[in-house]
């Protein structure tokens, strides 16, 4: 069952580190969207500030899926001012972030935060969309904290020509809490004339083909969670199977082996990195809630290495 299969952008977990690892080891992936770059009224179109949040791959080009940029603000020039930036380096595909549930973010009037104001999201995408050559999508829940929001806002997304919205069918109050709200989704989604992307609680075929037997017309699923828990799940989608175990543990080894290299190589906190990843990766591996209890209370790097 081929679908586009979009990774989704989970800040400190889709990084670039996990993106060139998930790539180097795994097929099936459309596109990858980058965690948020913050931008503000002061924030200059200088790319080089934006560019190590790119892989290599990413920068040159080369890497085996579309490089989504995404930005969350507020201020409709500042957002037009870095998209221009962007498209002008070679991004032309652009993701305006109205979906991040984050209380700190909500607050300002970002991500969520912009849900109940129709007004104010069409006039940055008045601005957005005048940027030449943008191909500019949306990524949102169905409110703040209320799915009022998205009903009124289905008008105003028509109104333009986006090259899709991308739907987690959750309000931004309950952040990742309880069950996905499948029968507004439903409602909502023959509201949206442009092509649909639908993200949340896909983690594994079954929770997959429940989605798409419920959403027929739908042909791209935003992973987020779920691959990170099972970095083959774009695989065993489009493949319509699962992969049997020993073999998806072989691969998930050396995967594995790459994103703790890649992490070393930043110099970054790799132990608690890892230990933030491990929350997901027990989900999939045997005994993973033991392997979890021992992972966390790791001190060295390499105690927390795997071998097969």
């Amino acid at each position: 069952m081929k679908k586009d299969i979009i990774v989704a952008p989970l800040r400190g977990l889709t990084g670039k580190e996990f993106r060139a690892a998930l790539s180097h080891h795994y097929s099936g992936i459309t596109a990858c969207m980058l965690p948020f770059f913050s931008v503000t009224e002061s924030s200059l179109p200088d790319f080089k500030r934006f560019s190590h949040n790119f892989t290599e791959e990413e920068l040159h080009f080369s890497a085996p899926y579309l490089t989504i940029p995404q930005l969350l603000g507020n201020n409709p020039a500042a957002l037009a001012k870095i998209a221009a930036m962007l498209v002008n380096n070679g991004y032309d595909y652009v993701n305006l972030n109205l979906g991040c549930p984050m209380p700190q973010i909500t607050k300002k009037m970002r991500g969520s935060g912009l849900l109940p104001y129709p007004d104010k999201i069409a006039a940055v995408l008045d601005a957005m969309m005048s940027v030449p050559n943008l191909k500019l999508s949306v990524k949102l829940r169905l409110g703040l904290t209320s799915c009022n929001d998205i009903f009124q806002l289905t008008d105003v997304l028509n109104i333009y020509p986006l090259y899709e919205v991308i739907v987690h069918p959750r309000l931004a109050s309950e952040k990742y809490s309880g069950v996905v709200n499948l029968d507004v989704m439903k409602t909502v989604l023959p509201l949206l004339k442009t092509r649909v992307v639908y993200n949340g609680d896909i983690t594994d075929l079954g929770s997959f083909f429940e989605k798409a037997e419920m959403f027929p017309s739908i042909e791209g699923y935003m992973l987020g969670r779920g691959i990170i828990a099972n970095p083959a799940l774009a695989e065993e989608i489009n493949n319509g199977v699962t992969v049997d175990y020993d073999l998806w543990y072989r691969r998930f080894v050396e995967f594995y082996s790459e994103l703790i290299d890649l992490l070393e190589a930043r110099k970054a906190d790799t132990t608690s990195r890892l230990k933030a990843y491990w929350r997901y990766f027990q989900r999939n591996v045997k005994d993973g809630k033991e392997v979890y209890s021992q992972m966390v209370r790791k001190k060295d790097i390499e105690d927390m290495r795997l071998h097969i």
